[in-house]
């Protein structure tokens, strides 16, 4: 039975994300009709040789092949574990960092920084001696009936089975002979399936550069999509310690994005692919201390800053609502930011968050204690506060109409996760 056009898109509409790639990657003629539906996605994250789209992972490595030749157990384990993550020569050898050339039909962003290759070549002479030796000390040993001498024969073995692996690539290399095996890219695919893990594999020939290999992927999987059909994503996470290659025919309206590193770079290398009605975001999530010249990260509704306490400077930061997820608990800064606040009326409107984990609730109590203290401060019971790990708020008169609380409250749905917040708000005196 034939299934009309606008049939086929009422069914893709409500369709799992996964399922939906996977129909259009394999089914020619329903494809025009996938891409022309609004495809929602509860999570996305992206990184050099990895990308996420709800409950599948779909991940690329160079493997090695040695054709009809037993794999060595060294190499076994590296293909078995997704494969190597960087490009290599035919033996095998990490390449050189390479300038990538931004083509017009893609976004870049390039967070791999200088790092050396270490090939160890000047250690090959050192190992082929210590290969000798091991093969003199096997020899001295076999055909005892000493059971001590057939255990350490059976370790001395594996050991040289070791370094012959070890050092093959660089002897290959340096007589100029053509190596044994061969390289494949090969993609991994992980689904969770109610209660169920589901991989499977696929394998091409390593003819193209791994980060070349993730952008036809990604354009593959979700490009070419209609600019005004976006996919809706609620959270997208962008891992960007590497390079990773985006097509711009990628067209996304996200409300929540979360950047690892260099957050303003990355900004500004996305805004093509995002929708304009992805702004204001709902919430920008760094890992950085500030502050940020950039409009996507100033003017989301709420900046979110995860990570260590190194270096918070809440007075260079322009966002009205923040919310701090740090390793450790920044008790003085909090003191300060209330002072300041008060000192310099600080207008309705802000409020910042620090999330208190469980090792931290001492200090959180001796900190409430301590405000609790301050000249000007009153406390209030409040009903929504009576069970919480600290059951008062404190309130500091600002202005005739303001008014600044500082008070903490449990995380919803985490139990013993909580939340100091510091508030401005209008007071009862406002018209």
């Amino acid at each position: 039975m034939k299934i009309s056009h606008l049939s086929m898109q009422s069914i893709f509409l409500f369709m799992d994300s996964n399922l939906r790639l996977k129909l259009s990657q394999r089914c020619k003629g329903c494809r025009a009709s996938e891409r022309l539906t609004t495809l929602k996605v509860e999570q996305m994250s992206m990184s050099p040789l990895e990308f996420k789209i709800d409950h599948a992972i779909y991940k690329l490595g160079i493997v090695r092949s040695y054709g009809r030749e037993e794999i060595p157990e060294q190499i076994k384990t590296i293909n078995k574990n997704g494969g190597l993550k960087f490009d290599v020569d035919d033996y095998g050898f990490e390449l050189d960092r390479q300038e990538i050339t931004k083509q017009n039909d893609e976004i870049i962003v390039d967070g791999r920084g200088y790092q050396p290759v270490s090939r160890h070549h000047s250690s090959v002479p050192k190992w082929e001696e210590d290969l000798e030796k091991l093969k003199r000390d096997r020899n001295m040993r076999l055909g005892s009936t000493n059971p001590t001498d057939q255990e350490i024969v059976k370790g001395l073995e594996t050991r040289i089975r070791d370094l012959i692996l070890t050092i093959q690539p660089y002897v290959l290399q340096r007589e100029n002979q053509v190596p044994p095996y061969k390289h494949f890219i090969k993609l991994t695919t992980i689904e969770r399936k109610g209660n169920t893990v589901v991989e499977s594999y696929e394998y091409v020939k390593y003819e193209r550069k791994l980060h070349e290999a993730m952008r036809y992927l990604l354009n593959q999987l979700v490009g070419k999509r209609e600019k005004a059909k976006p996919i809706k994503i609620e959270k997208l996470r962008i891992y960007s310690g590497g390079l990773i290659r985006i097509p711009l025919s990628l067209k996304l309206h996200v409300k929540h994005l979360s950047i690892t590193d260099e957050a303003k770079n990355v900004c500004n290398a996305i805004k093509p692919i995002l929708s304009r009605r992805s702004f204001p975001l709902k919430s920008v999530e760094v890992y950085e201390d500030g502050p940020f010249q950039n409009t996507i990260i100033n003017n989301a509704n709420c900046l979110i800053m995860v990570g260590e306490s190194r270096n918070l400077r809440f007075g260079e930061l322009t966002q009205r609502r923040i919310h701090i997820v740090k390793t450790v608990l920044p008790k003085d800064k909090i003191s300060e930011l209330v002072r300041n606040w008060v000192r310099h009326q600080k207008e309705a409107g802000f409020c910042y968050s620090f999330r208190v984990v469980p090792s931290q609730v001492e200090e959180a109590l001796n900190l409430m204690e301590q405000l609790r203290n301050w000249d000007n401060a009153r406390v209030e019971t409040r009903d929504e506060l009576r069970d919480t790990l600290f059951p008062l708020c404190i309130i500091y008169p600002v202005t005739e109409t303001t008014d600044l609380l500082v008070y903490c409250v449990q995380v919803p749905g985490e139990r013993n996760f909580w939340n100091i917040t510091v508030k401005v708000q209008m007071n009862d005196f406002a018209v």
